[in-house]
């Protein structure tokens, strides 16, 4: 029997894939203002991973939608330069400081033909819309995962049984979460 495509999981065949990640580890200077914060290289070397792990796992995605912050649209930037690759891009100001009902709305503002989104954002907001979102896990070592923490470079992949206009909290089916070291 032929394997099955990446994103496909079993149970969830009609599902849409929501993968929420906070960015890789950005570095800090008296200098620079908070939103131009850029990516340390062990940063750039995780977002490195982060790519190659979407790429592999879900496959190409329809939508990434980032902040306005510099460190989501490079944490991005080197994803699709590790192997991720997108439709169309999105950077949204609402991630960078919006808060979870923010955030919330981005997500039900992607297109409804969308199957896989990508949103790289910020905690404690992306952390937070995680688990508001989680109502069922197919996976322990995912939800211990995400009731430790969420590191940058951390990924969580949920499957979405509705429209994205109708994401509501405990819709999503936690799928797996991984925390990207290079």
């Amino acid at each position: 029997a032929a394997s099955p495509s990446p994103g496909w999981h079993p149970g969830c065949m009609d599902d849409r894939t929501l993968l929420l990640m906070r960015h890789a580890e950005a570095g800090y200077s008296l200098s620079t203002s908070d939103a131009d914060r850029d990516l340390t290289e062990e940063g750039v070397a995780d977002a490195r991973v982060a790519g190659a792990w979407v790429a592999e796992r879900v496959g190409a995605l329809d939508v990434v939608v980032t902040s306005g912050a510099v460190r989501t649209q490079r944490t991005w930037a080197v994803m699709a330069d590790a192997g991720a690759s997108a439709s169309h891009e999105v950077d949204e100001q609402a991630i960078y400081s919006g808060g979870v009902d923010a955030l919330l709305q981005v997500v039900r503002a992607v297109d409804a033909d969308a199957r896989r989104v990508l949103v790289i954002g910020h905690a404690p907001d992306i952390p937070r819309l995680a688990r508001h979102l989680v109502g069922r896990s197919v996976n322990e070592a995912a939800a211990r995962q995400l009731g430790a923490g969420f590191p940058t470079s951390t990924i969580v992949e949920l499957a979405v049984p509705t429209p994205w206009a109708d994401v509501v909290d405990d819709s999503a089916t936690l799928l797996d979460a991984a925390t990207l070291r290079a």
